[in-house]
């Protein structure tokens, strides 16, 4: 005998447990019955014959598995014999989920609660309340299971949450409510809050806390600590039969479904009894990342199923501006499935592309099956600006449009067509050729940004300060009394505006903040500081104040370098426009003109049309430049990638004139 015969053929615990089970079911055998009924399995319903002779009878209809979700959507209780008051209530549940928050009455009795709500603050000593438009929405939410607030940055989603834990505990036997966010919104913001108002609450550092956890607690975590902790938290709401309230703040953390966070939210939450998630704005770059927050809320139920009949795509083939190609939905009346097969799926339903920093005038950003995408939202999602919840309209977008001078536009020619001199002074190679080719355009691309924001970072450069750096210093020179911010994306650029604002404004206090050098308890301490200084200049990264770190008191804020989104720089100039702010909010976008700052900024209108759609506005990009302010012809500005005679790519300048 071969040794591999061998190791198919030994005894082991396994094989023998196995033939231990058989004896002892056959020692006492079940009896035939000659019936045959409806059963219940996992995810649907079929009919079970309990003899050999019950089996044969099954009608070939009744072999076929039908899923519970078809069952509760078709609604047809008599063919579901012995389980009427299950489906009853699902379909219940699936009506009142499924209506749509603007054919909704508010409930006289969650009226009556929030009416009463009231939570007295010990750091401010004061009461604080919610204003009618915030009762109305957090009523509708609560009639439901499942919810998604979009409501604007300062519009008071932190106390919403709170409102919303605390009534499902009181009034619905919940066990226990469950904050997750980031770092600095939980640790800046919810341990603060929770702690002013004198709630009940536990910050997970270590897996022992888990244990001190009460009926009647807010649990606050990171999505660090869920990542970490995914296995233990998963057996612990497990515990807790799921009993739990998931308020999962700043939901547009989890956008990316490949990232660990978003896995780990998803296996610890998704099955959870209720689920609020709060947001600014629930997709940053496109559609699809609405998904995987989708995905928390129903679960792959019979909430989100797929009723789009066409999926799109665009081939290799197609010319740049032609139609995309469609195919029949194979998932047509199922639920969109789990993970990357549903991102896929939501995507191709949609929006079959993402919106590049080239190509803007080459495929429109048209959204397909835009009324399935709105029934959707219509009951999922509810959309607040500011100036509706605050009943405030404070803030002006203002856009400052910047000529190269010739030693800048010197160096900015450089950086696109001998790219390959200059390549090696600020990327490392791969070592890998392919990937160092692949990597090219890319890195150009990066380059222009960073000679766009502060020429003076680059080796090449020879002028004196910048124009665009200049320009910055003399608005702020200009408020003498005001307290000015200012938000750059990179170390370099910060460090460009530091010198430049301590060589010409060296009387104005002047306080850099970064992620890495200044702590959150810093963060925290700092804004009395400056709000002591009355006129001090904050000069700081975007990133290092993304959510919880207000500056109310702030009215002019200046942003030199522009994000890739909208969603990411109002995360910034959000810190400075609070619901208690008063005072109007000045905020300057400066771009040079002609640059790669001009495809970027109508890169960031594109998605912004894709946002507000999310948010139930369907609105076309014009009405968008009349939002932001920009009344120049932006189009004419853009910059272009083509190939040359060899099929390369580069890129070039377009029709405009740079002065």
């Amino acid at each position: 005998m071969s040794y591999e015969q061998w190791c198919k053929t030994q005894l082991t615990e396994k094989k023998v447990l196995s033939y231990l089970q058989k004896a002892l079911k056959k020692q006492n055998p079940v009896p035939e019955v000659d019936k045959i009924c409806l059963i219940k399995r996992e995810g649907d319903f079929v009919y079970k014959g309990y003899s050999t002779a019950s089996r044969r009878l099954i009608k070939e209809n009744q072999r076929i598995p039908v899923p519970i979700y078809q069952a509760v959507y078709k609604n047809a209780l008599k063919d579901y014999p012995g389980y009427e008051k299950l489906l009853c209530r699902k379909r219940a549940e699936y009506e009142r989920q499924n209506q749509a928050f603007e054919e909704m009455d508010e409930d006289p009795g969650i009226a009556g609660w929030l009416e009463d709500f009231s939570l007295w603050d010990s750091s401010l000593m004061e009461q604080i309340r919610l204003n009618e438009i915030q009762r109305h929405d957090i009523n509708l939410t609560l009639q439901k299971r499942y919810a998604l607030l979009q409501w604007e940055q300062g519009s008071g989603k932190t106390l919403a949450g709170i409102a919303t834990g605390l009534y499902r505990m009181q009034n619905q036997n919940i066990h226990s409510t469950w904050v997750v966010s980031s770092a600095i919104s939980i640790r800046n913001n919810w341990n603060v809050v929770l702690a002013n108002y004198d709630l009940p609450c536990i910050l997970i550092r270590r897996l022992a806390d888990l244990e001190r956890i009460q009926p009647g607690y807010f649990v606050l975590i990171t999505l660090n600590k869920v990542s970490s902790y995914k296995k233990h938290l998963k057996k612990y709401v497990k515990r807790l039969n799921q009993n739990i309230q998931l308020i999962l703040d700043e939901s547009d953390e989890i956008s990316n479904p490949g990232s660990a966070r978003c896995q780990a939210v998803l296996s610890c939450f998704r099955r959870c009894r209720m689920k609020l998630l709060t947001t600014g704005t629930s997709t940053r770059n496109n559609i699809s990342e609405f998904a995987p927050q989708l995905e928390l809320l129903y679960n792959n139920s019979v909430n989100m199923i797929s009723w789009n009949q066409y999926v799109y795509h665009h081939s290799k083939d197609n010319a740049s501006d032609g139609d995309p190609d469609w195919d029949l939905n194979p998932y047509l009346g199922k639920p969109i499935p789990a993970y990357k097969k549903g991102y896929a799926l939501f995507a191709a339903s949609h929006l079959p592309e993402k919106i590049t920093v080239f190509g803007m005038e080459k495929r429109t950003q048209d959204i397909y099956n835009a009324d399935t995408l709105n029934s959707i939202l219509g009951k999922t999602v509810i959309t607040r600006t500011f100036e509706e919840v605050s009943c405030k309209d404070i803030k002006q977008i203002h856009q400052v449009l910047l000529r190269f001078p010739p030693e800048e536009k010197e160096v900015y020619q450089k950086a696109i067509h001998e790219f390959h001199q200059m390549r090696n002074n600020y990327f490392a190679s791969t070592g890998n050729s392919r990937k160092d080719s692949m990597m090219r355009l890319v890195q150009q691309i990066i380059l222009l940004l960073r000679i766009g924001a502060a020429p003076d970072t680059v080796q090449e450069y020879t002028g004196d300060t910048p124009v665009k750096v200049m320009t910055a210093v003399e608005m702020a020179a200009a408020w003498k009394n005001e307290i000015v911010a200012i938000g750059v994306r990179h170390n370099a650029v910060l460090e460009s505006y530091e010198r430049a604002l301590q060589e010409y404004l060296p009387d104005r206090p002047l306080f850099v903040v970064t992620g890495a050098n200044t702590s959150f308890a810093k963060r925290r301490a700092l804004r009395q500081t400056l709000k002591d200084s009355g006129n001090g200049i904050l000069l700081c990264t975007q990133q290092s104040l993304p959510s919880s770190v207000n500056f109310e008191y702030v009215n002019k804020i200046i942003i030199p370098e522009l994000h890739y989104n909208n969603s990411g720089m109002s995360q910034f100039y959000f810190r400075f426009i609070r619901y208690t702010s008063t005072e109007q909010k000045d905020i300057y976008f400066l771009t040079y003109a002609g640059s790669i700052e001009s495809n970027l900024m109508q890169m960031v209108l594109a998605k912004e049309k894709l946002n507000l759609f999310m948010k139930g506005q369907d609105v076309d990009l014009d009405e968008i430049y009349d939002r932001f302010n920009v009344d120049y012809d932006l189009l004419s500005l853009l910059m272009r990638q083509e190939k040359d005679e060899n099929g390369i790519l580069h890129i070039h300048w377009g029709e405009q004139q740079i002065a």
